[in-house]
């Protein structure tokens, strides 16, 4: 899955003669992922940004606190409540 996502990266930087590429979110603390998208970053001297483990972090993580916080200050949603991208936390 490594290989077939840095190819994917790489092949669109190409075909949008991108001047730099990088990771972000979860995703990005896979340290197989890190480590093969730097060397080939450094293969093709194409700038590659990786972001420090301590920033990779993944959102479920950050809407699980908010509904923390929610849930103790005594605010719940209806059971049939469906996902909604533009719903205000």
């Amino acid at each position: 899955m490594v290989t077939a996502l840095i190819e994917r990266l790489f092949a669109a930087a190409r075909r949008y003669e991108a001047k730099s590429v990088g990771i972000a979110g979860g995703v990005s603390a896979n340290s197989r992922l890190r480590a093969d998208l730097l060397s080939r970053g450094a293969a093709r001297e194409v700038p590659t940004f990786v972001p420090s483990l301590m920033l990779s972090t993944d959102n479920a993580a950050m809407i699980a606190a908010a509904g923390l916080r929610r849930l103790r200050a005594g605010i719940t949603a209806p059971e049939d409540l469906n996902a909604d991208p533009a719903l205000v936390l």
